[in-house]
């Protein structure tokens, strides 16, 4: 038995609007077929005046034509003279042309004026032979009877006259039979029209009282469960949408008293994250004021050293200053971690992809750590398979985590043993890492915590060994940032490892114009020899350029001032943006280092004051603050970008590069791809050239057109003979140009005889290039070109 479906409001809704349509739709096909009667009966109308004036014009035509017949005959009768061929093939043309009337009017012919029509043109054909026979055979004096000709002509102009009084009389019954359709379609579409008002009214009030008895029914219920009434169910009358809300309503009801035990027990976790925090809070600021204590103490020991006796024991010093400087880097590493954890979190840390060695890395790290296990009387230890290639990926972060690892390491176990285990899983292409130790070890409930930022394994753990419980949480985000995983394994009093995974190439790659600065190489700006005297040094100082620093902090602004002294700058100094603006203008330096965190004017106003200023907007500005705003300052114009404090030889290359005054010119590197002609080029990069490449003769040829080369360097592995013939094509474009451009061989390994000969090159044009360290004869030479 088939079974109704459920007229729920969506159906009957459906079933209103389809209604309608419909008849809408019926109204407008009724209403298009009067339209279309409407225009049929213009078209009649418009036909029968034009089949009426075609007539009078074909009357007026055949009554013109039989009188120059009547003419001609008459003509013929008194002996007149012929008629030339122009006037014959004039009459022929005019019968033509009336035959053509006669014809056009044959689309205005209805069914009951067909026959007339038919035996008209029957008659005209036969009198239309007769007048082409008389205008043929006049000069023949063959014309047909006139009389014939004048009785064909009164029986064509009556056919004529008979078929316009029945064309008259069609027309007039057409238009009267289109009247009575137009009329009686026109009463079905007001009938229809009034008919779909009156269905669209009355399914609009059912409508409206059938949701209006149903919400008022729901607000009803709503009033009372929201005043706390929790068993009160509002009835169910409809099976439809308002009815399953009700079910809803009456299930929400009964589901209130449950969730106000889970609103108790989420103000349980809450009091619990506060408590967290709270703990977090307590272990920062002893963190914090941990190494704030021994900088104050010991800078306070060395003031008060100083004023007793006038004078510093030098080694005293030294050794107290060091205290301070490692209690500084450590006060900036906690804070470095809680800003990383910020960024982290913000989705605003950046992965910088790079092609690194990362067992290299893990045995730098291991001499780093050394000191601190020696310490704690333990024993660390690197295991590592043959078969690890080079991971792409960010080295900077990689070599972070496994120190984060390390460290943690150090910290809970004593004379013990920690063992680092790298090896490759060729099956899915990752690197595995696995940090063991012989500490105190975690249990169960402690490893489910230990990732969790502001939390450690256990409250007392804080109390007895330090920290603040973010490292192993930054260390878990970073790995994932990293496209890795992480996952550790411990038992209680057992030790702990923690295992890493890292693919060997990342799908994600570093912008091309961020370089961090914990990545770079060190570079030293001392190209003052050291044998110039003092007044050369002076002037090398001054050749380096000016460098403006706007900082509202003394100590900060003093300390740049020292560095840029220390570089060979000109240093000037400004402590708002609004004196610093003014000297920019005045004193036009070659750059300038702008703090962000000012007061009344912050360094983003200035920055743009800066760059609108025509006097200022060449001048680049490099932005310094405690945040990573880098990404912005680029895109409003700065050149780059200084995290604080300033590490000095992060500075050093960042001026290096921007100075205009320091940077040297154009290199050409005509070499192969590979690592060593890579690290040539990050040589040359440190020292301010702008660095071309070419791997042939012809590209060397085209980069010599594009540019003008100040110096050249060739080898890395190309062959002598392409050596040779580079060397001839350089020879040829400095004789074009006018031109001495210096040119070196550069070799990973030292040439033999017949190498040396072959290539017909002074000894002090080949440099011997190791790709591993820094070169100084390199680096003397491209400095001093």
């Amino acid at each position: 038995m088939l079974t109704p479906p459920r007229l729920t409001l969506r159906l009957r809704l459906s079933i209103s609007i389809i209604a309608i349509v419909a008849l809408f739709t019926l109204t407008n096909i009724t209403y298009q077929v009067s339209s279309e009667n409407r225009n049929l009966r213009l078209d009649n109308l418009q036909n029968a005046v034009a089949s009426q004036l075609g007539i009078v014009s074909i009357r007026q035509l055949l009554e013109n034509q039989q009188k120059q017949i009547l003419v001609l005959d008459a003509l013929k009768a008194s002996e007149g003279e012929n008629l030339s061929q122009q006037e014959i093939d004039k009459g022929l043309e005019g019968l033509i042309s009336l035959q053509a009337e006669i014809m056009r009017l044959k689309p205005f012919v209805f069914s009951e004026t067909a026959n007339s029509y038919d035996l008209l043109i029957e008659n005209y054909e036969s009198l239309n032979q007769d007048w082409r026979q008389f205008y043929v055979g006049y000069n023949d004096k063959r014309t047909p009877s006139i009389k014939k000709v004048e009785k064909k002509f009164n029986t064509t102009m009556k056919l004529l006259s008979e078929f316009e009084s029945i064309e008259i009389v069609a027309t007039e019954q057409q238009t009267l039979n289109l009247q009575r359709t137009v009329r009686f379609t026109d009463r079905i579409t007001l009938a229809i029209y009034l008919f779909t008002i009156a269905l669209t009214v009355s399914l609009g009030f059912l409508l409206i009282r059938y949701t209006n008895r149903s919400l008022n029914e729901l607000n009803k219920g709503t009033v009372r469960i929201g005043g706390g009434d929790l068993k009160y169910h509002i009835p169910v009358n409809n099976d439809d949408e308002i009815g399953d809300l009700t079910i809803a309503f009456n299930q929400m009801s009964d589901k209130l008293s449950n969730a106000m035990a889970q609103v108790q027990q989420s103000k349980e976790k809450a009091d619990q994250a506060n408590r967290s925090k709270t703990n977090f809070l307590a272990n920062m600021s002893h963190e914090l004021r941990t190494p704030l204590n021994a900088i104050i103490g010991y800078s306070e020991m060395i003031i008060e050293d100083y004023r007793e006796e006038k004078k510093l024991d030098e080694e005293q010093a030294v050794e107290d200053l060091q205290r301070i400087l490692s209690s500084g880097r450590h006060l900036l590493q906690l804070i470095n971690d809680v800003l990383d954890l910020a960024k982290i979190e913000s989705g605003n840390m950046t992965v910088f992809n790079e092609t690194f060695d990362c067992v290299d890395i893990i045995e730098e790290l291991l001499t780093t750590m050394a000191p601190i296990a020696k310490k704690s009387g333990n024993l660390i230890v690197l295991e590592k398979s043959n078969d690890i290639p080079k991971l792409y990926n960010d080295a900077v972060k990689f070599r972070q985590l496994l120190l984060n690892l390390l460290s943690n390491a150090c910290k809970f176990t004593q004379n013990g043993k920690i063992t680092i285990l790298a090896s490759f899983n060729e099956k899915n292409n990752h690197a595995v890492f696995h940090v063991s130790d012989t500490g105190i070890g975690m249990t169960a409930s402690q490893i489910d915590r230990v990732f969790k930022a502001f939390v450690q394994a256990d409250s007392s753990t804080s109390k007895k060994y330090g920290g603040t419980g973010l490292g192993l949480a930054i260390c878990k985000q970073f790995v994932e940032l990293m496209q890795g995983s992480m996952d550790v394994t411990s038992a209680e009093g057992k030790g702990t490892t923690f295992t890493v995974l890292l693919p060997a190439k990342a799908v994600l790659q570093a912008p091309k114009d961020a370089i961090p600065s914990e990545n770079q190489q060190e570079l030293s700006l001392d190209i003052i020899d050291q044998s110039l005297d003092q007044t050369s040094q002076e002037d090398a100082r001054d050749s380096l350029g000016k460098v403006l620093v706007i900082d509202d902090d003394p100590a900060a602004r003093k300390l740049l001032l020292r560095h840029l002294e220390k570089e060979g700058f000109q240093a000037l100094e400004a402590n708002n943006a609004q004196d610093g603006i003014k000297i920019a203008k005045e004193q036009q330096p070659n750059l300038i280092l702008l703090d962000l965190m000012m007061p009344n004017i912050d360094g983003w106003t200035a920055l743009s004051v800066l760059k609108e200023s025509e006097q200022t907007r060449h001048i680049p500005v490099i932005l310094q603050s405690m945040l990573d705003e880098k990404t912005l300052g680029l895109d409003l114009g700065t050149a780059d970008f200084l995290a604080k404090p300033v590490d000095r030889q992060r500075m050093a290359t960042a001026l290096r590069l921007l100075n205009p005054q320091d940077r040297r010119g154009v290199a050409l590197l005509i070499a192969p791809e590979s690592e060593a002609r890579d690290s040539l080029l990050e040589e040359l990069a440190d020292e301010a050239w702008q660095c071309m490449t070419a791997t042939s003769k012809n590209q060397a040829n085209e980069r010599m057109e594009q540019k003008n080369i100040d110096i050249i360097f060739i080898g890395l592995g190309i062959k002598n003979e392409a050596v040779k013939d580079i060397l001839l094509t350089i020879s040829t474009h400095q004789q074009k140009d006018s031109r001495s451009t210096p040119i070196y061989i550069v070799s990973e390994t030292p040439l033999s005889k017949d190498q040396s000969r072959r290539l017909d090159l002074p000894a002090d044009q080949i440099i011997i290039f190791n790709a591993s360290k820094r070169n100084s004869t390199l680096k003397k030479l491209i400095a001093t070109e």
